[in-house]
């Protein structure tokens, strides 16, 4: 991937993976996450990753739901 830190990549799955510097989705930087406290999330529906601020579907930010 152009630009990503080898040494620091590693794919995730859901087409997500990262580095010491970015997150990817399917080969796009997604701009705004923390690639160190990013990760996915299991068993939420509205949700399949998210980091310390901000949550994603499919590569998307989403806003956290207001209970």
């Amino acid at each position: 991937m152009k630009g990503a830190d080898l040494s620091s990549f590693v794919v995730l799955e859901s087409g997500y993976a990262k580095d010491g510097k970015r997150v990817y989705y399917d080969g796009k930087v997604l701009t705004d996450a923390d690639p160190v406290s990013f990760d996915l999330v299991r068993n939420e529906a509205d949700r399949d990753a998210a980091d310390k601020k901000l949550s994603y579907y499919a590569g998307k930010r989403v806003k956290p739901d207001k209970n």
